[in-house]
C-alpha cells in the first residue's frame, strides 16, 4: 500500500520504504543515517545549506520546496516560469502591451500572474473499539506532506533585436522589477503554505457505527472534510496576500 509520498509502508513496523532506507512519518525522519557507496563524510551535502549536515533529516526540513525520490538525493522544486511574447519598436510599447496582458476581477490590466497549485497528502494513526454492538474509530494526522509550485508568468520582448542597449536596458529593468514583485508573490504563496502544513497534524476524526469498516469510513470522512477545510482557507490565505501586496505595489509597477 502506498503512503507518504506515495512510497510503500511495511506493515509490521509502519515506516516508509525509500529505497535507499526507511522513513518514519510519525517522527518525521529518517530512521538510519544517509550513506553513499562512494567513502564521504557527510554524503549528498551542500556545505552552504546547514539542514543538509542532518543525515537524519527529510528533504532540508523543507517539504513544501523539496521532495525525497529515494532517500538518497533531494530535489529542490524550482518555481516554474513561463514567458509570453509582446512586441513593439521600443521599450515603452513593448511595456504598455505587457501591461494590459492580464486582466484581474477588479477590472485593473497588469503584466505579471503568479498562479499556486498546492496538494495534500497525511498519514495518522488508527484506533477503535468495540462495545455493545458498536465500534468506534478515532483517527489522528501524524504527518503530512503539502506540496506547492507556484508557475510565474512574465512578458518577453519579441522582435527587439534592433532596439538600442538603452530600449533593451530599460525593458530588461522593468521586467525585472515585476519578476522581483511575482517572487514575492511565491514567498506569500509559500508562507500560506507553510501555514496549512503546520496545522494539519493533530486533525482529528472519530465515528461510531454498527460496524467497524462504517466506524472506520466516518472517521476518515471527517477528517477528510477538515483538511478540505483548511485547505480551502489556504486558498483564500494565498488569494488574499496576493491582493494586498498588488494593491500596495500596483500589480508591481512601483515600489511598496
Amino acid at each position: 500500500m502506498n503512503h507518504f509520498t506515495g512510497k510503500e509502508r511495511d506493515t509490521e513496523s509502519g515506516n516508509d520504504y525509500f529505497g535507499a532506507r526507511y522513513y518514519s512519518s510519525a517522527m518525521g525522519r529518517f530512521l538510519s543515517p544517509d550513506w553513499s557507496t562512494k567513502q564521504e563524510p557527510v554524503p549528498y551535502s551542500k556545505l552552504d545549506n546547514p539542514q543538509s549536515l542532518n543525515l537524519y533529516s527529510y528533504v532540508f526540513n523543507n517539504p513544501l520546496s523539496n521532495l525525497d525520490s529515494d532517500g538518497h538525493v533531494v530535489d529542490q522544486k524550482p518555481t516554474v516560469y513561463v514567458y509570453y511574447p509582446v512586441s513593439g519598436a521600443t521599450a515603452s510599447e513593448a511595456l504598455g502591451q505587457a501591461n494590459s496582458h492580464f486582466t484581474g476581477a477588479d477590472g485593473n490590466t497588469y503584466a505579471g500572474m503568479t498562479t499556486p497549485s498546492f496538494s495534500v497528502s497525511y498519514t495518522g494513526t488508527d484506533m477503535w473499539t468495540t462495545s455493545n454492538g458498536q465500534s468506534t474509530d478515532t483517527q489522528t494526522i501524524t504527518s503530512d506532506t503539502v506540496t506547492l509550485t507556484n508557475t510565474v508568468q512574465l512578458p518577453q520582448w519579441t522582435g527587439s533585436a534592433n532596439a538600442s542597449p538603452e530600449e533593451q536596458a530599460a525593458f530588461n529593468q522593468a521586467v525585472g522589477q515585476l519578476k522581483n514583485h511575482e517572487d514575492q508573490h511565491v514567498g506569500d504563496n509559500r508562507a500560506a503554505a507553510d501555514t496549512l502544513d503546520k496545522s494539519l497534524p493533530g486533525t482529528t476524526g472519530t465515528a461510531t457505527a454498527p460496524t467497524l469498516p462504517a466506524a472506520k469510513a466516518g472517521a476518515a470522512a471527517q477528517v477528510q472534510s477538515q483538511v478540505d477545510a483548511k485547505d480551502k482557507a489556504a486558498g483564500a490565505d494565498m488569494a488574499n496576500r496576493a491582493a494586498t501586496r498588488d494593491a500596495n505595489t500596483d500589480h508591481g509597477r512601483k515600489q511598496p
